[in-house]
């Protein structure tokens, strides 16, 4: 099917069917006119019915179209209902302009859970390599480090980052945590360090979300182990833009650790994960990609890196 002749009939019944993706193909072509007289109206009807029915592809231009109140009655709420749905799905352009709007509201009102929810959403779109995400993102940080006089987090000290963490600062909430997790500067205490990177994670931190998700696995932390919670979380932190995430999640789908073994879904995870520039733990930053590639995408060196990380992390 190309755009100028699809095959309307059956995209129609399979749309009528309750087909989600055929409802979003036939929103595309009444909007278009291609096989169809134009119809904007009717595309936003369709458009609405795939969004309903948990397409992220439509639920973003839905988030557009009631924003401007294009082919809908204008509805704010809605437009950012919408925005939300596909951003959680991992939807990049839903993400941003999930973001561009707390940042707003965080402008006008000063409100640090506006901050916060700018913070998360830039975060994780940047995470999916979009440009002008990753350059709001660092102004953010950058206007931190000068309220700050540094750069905050990183050298405070443990009443500091408690301080922080409890006025809703998530990044102060996964440096928190991995103190706990390791003692350095407070003595260790699993539960902690799970509470802090739960609070975290709920603040928009991927990082934490991805400790939170390790947690499950390994039945860490003073939590039951639990896999099917354990990849729910990869696979948050990796839609909220975390490497990492990505990373350990393709391990999981390559073992078959969790999930059923799938060994063409690892891989594709674990390609998103080279492509967002993460260098798994205990490879050299200086690694070739290409040689990187080679080596995790073999058996053996999947082996390897598995029994490598849980001798860091449980007996060394």
């Amino acid at each position: 099917m190309s755009d100028n002749n699809p095959n309307i009939d059956e995209i129609r019944q399979a749309a009528e069917g309750g087909d989600a993706k055929a409802q979003f193909q036939l929103a595309l072509c009444y909007m278009k006119g291609a096989g169809v007289p134009r119809d904007f109206a009717q595309g936003v009807g369709w458009m609405k019915k795939a969004a309903e029915g948990g397409l992220a592809e439509a639920q973003y231009p839905m988030g557009l179209f009631t924003a401007e109140g294009k082919g809908v009655r204008q509805d704010k709420a809605a437009s950012i209902k919408w925005f939300a749905k596909a951003a959680e799905q991992g939807h990049k352009d839903a993400q941003r302009s999930l973001a561009k709007i707390a940042l707003a509201a965080y402008r006008e009102t000063g409100s640090e859970k506006a901050k916060a929810g700018a913070l998360k959403w830039f975060r994780a779109a940047a995470g999916q390599g979009d440009a002008e995400s990753k350059a709001e993102l660092e102004k953010m940080l950058a206007g931190e480090m000068n309220e700050n006089g540094n750069d905050g987090a990183a050298e405070a000290s443990p009443d500091e980052l408690r301080r922080r963490a409890e006025n809703g600062d998530a990044d102060a909430c996964y440096r928190l945590g991995n103190m706990y997790y390791l003692g350095d500067g407070v003595e260790e205490n699993g539960p902690e360090a799970f509470r802090w990177h739960m609070k975290g994670a709920e603040l928009g931190n991927a990082g934490s979300a991805c400790s939170i998700a390790s947690c499950y696995m390994g039945g860490d932390c003073g939590v039951k182990k639990d896999q099917a919670e354990g990849i729910r979380w990869y696979k948050k932190a990796a839609a909220m833009g975390d490497g990492e995430a990505h990373y350990l999640l393709g391990m999981c789908y390559m073992a078959g650790y969790g999930v059923e073994k799938d060994e063409a879904e690892g891989k594709k995870w674990i390609q998103k994960a080279f492509e967002m520039g993460y260098v798994p733990e205990g490879m050299e930053e200086s690694a070739k990609p290409s040689k990187l590639k080679k080596f995790i995408m073999s058996a053996l060196g999947l082996a390897l890196l598995i029994l490598l990380r849980y001798l860091i992390k449980h007996v060394f």
